[in-house]
């Protein structure tokens, strides 16, 4: 279906614009779900010390749903296209 159209050409584009956000997020990811794989006696005390021990799941939830975000929108762009 999409090698009968004319718009490979297209989808090419538009996924080659989007890779370095794709890993852009993922590397945000990433560095985010490994701060909260930090165990609470790893961190001296300090400001990043108390963020982690309130919010660790929450931090570990955005970057879950960072590059699940991500793709939904490459899925976004490839169905439209």
């Amino acid at each position: 279906m999409l090698a009968a159209g004319n718009h490979y050409s297209e989808l090419k584009e538009a996924v080659e614009a989007g890779l370095p956000f794709l890993f852009a997020a993922l590397a945000v990811s990433l560095l985010l779900l490994g701060l909260s794989a930090i165990p609470p006696s790893a961190i001296p005390v300090g400001p990043l010390a108390r963020l982690l021990v309130h919010r660790r799941l929450q931090i570990a939830l955005v970057g879950t749903m960072i590059p699940v975000g991500t793709l939904l929108g490459f899925l976004v762009v490839y169905w439209a296209l």
